[in-house]
């Protein structure tokens, strides 16, 4: 608990010089609490807010948010919020302190609906030498190079990300059945959205100049971390897949079986992490698809 208000201490006092900056801007900063941290438990969440309110040069809105899930948190901000740009970054992540004016800059320099910056991965203890660039991703770091570019197959992430208001009026909002909830590290909500902009003609853009620092924390930096992280995103594909299923053992499509123990042959062949995150995946979605398949075939109705 202590770490973490540390870490909110920090985001605060950064974000008290970015607008310190970047006065020429009407602003408003809005802050959800939806208790992920302590869940029932109380903290002082709001204490050290109205401690920044009372020095901020930009309005700070304070939003108590009773359902827990970052997707919940995401669209009450949107909901609170009236300005015609909403931009959103983590609460363990620090930008750069022109990232507003870099945004602004974006979206009027290409009259674009929706944007995506770098972010940077910053370490709270030592970085781990099995962890390689290409397992990066997988802790929210992005980074396309120096030039931007109008997204069409690129993913950027919720931890460095803006929206018109218009945009979202128009496709909807953060999909609350998907996103992280307390501890629970799965997402898809931040693809289903960018997926609904895009099918909608929506521009999209990459902005190098807008960056962010992400704070990675310790339980980040083991193996397991990345074990679970792919073995819960594969139980949420598997409760939610709907795509055709001719034959299947349990709910679970056949075709499942032979990628699955071609990923464990592989293991045994070169067992590197990222063959066993395929593994946790597979055994995730076997479970999502399990118990999809035990809860519809309870509803069933048997005739009479």
């Amino acid at each position: 608990g202590g770490f973490l208000l540390l870490l909110l201490l920090w985001w605060l006092l950064v974000f008290f010089f970015w607008f310190w900056f970047l006065d020429f801007f009407t602003l408003t900063s809005a802050i959800e609490d939806d208790w992920s941290t302590h869940g029932h438990l109380q903290d002082n969440t709001l204490d050290v807010v109205k401690g920044f309110q009372e020095n901020s040069k930009v309005p700070v809105k304070y939003v108590k948010e009773t359902r827990q899930g970052l997707s919940y948190a995401r669209n009450r901000g949107i909901a609170e919020s009236n300005g015609k740009y909403v931009a959103f970054i983590d609460d363990d992540a620090i930008a750069d302190r022109n990232w507003v004016a870099f945004l602004y800059e974006a979206f009027q320099r290409n009259g674009c609906d929706c944007i995506g910056g770098r972010i940077y991965l910053k370490p709270l203890r030592e970085w781990p030498r099995w962890l390689k660039k290409e397992l990066w991703g997988f802790l929210a770091y992005l980074d396309y190079g120096d030039e931007p570019f109008q997204v069409t197959d690129h993913y950027i992430h919720g931890t460095n990300m803006a929206f018109t208001r218009e945009i979202l009026d128009r496709v909807g909002v953060f999909n609350v059945h998907l996103g992280r909830t307390a501890y629970i590290p799965t997402g898809g909500e931040e693809t289903a959205l960018l997926e609904k902009i895009l099918k909608a003609k929506g521009k999209v853009y990459y902005c190098p100049e807008a960056k962010v620092h992400h704070l990675v924390e310790g339980y980040k930096l083991k193996k397991k971390y990345f074990r679970r992280l792919h073995y819960l995103e594969g139980f949420n594909n598997g409760k939610a897949y709907n795509g055709e299923i001719k034959r299947h053992i349990f709910g679970v499509p056949l075709f499942i079986f032979p990628q699955f123990l071609r990923s464990l042959l592989r293991f045994f062949q070169n067992p590197t992490l990222r063959i066993q995150m395929n593994i946790w995946w597979y055994l995730g979605f076997i479970k999502g698809r399990t118990i999809w398949y035990r809860n519809n075939f309870s509803l069933q109705k048997i005739p009479k």
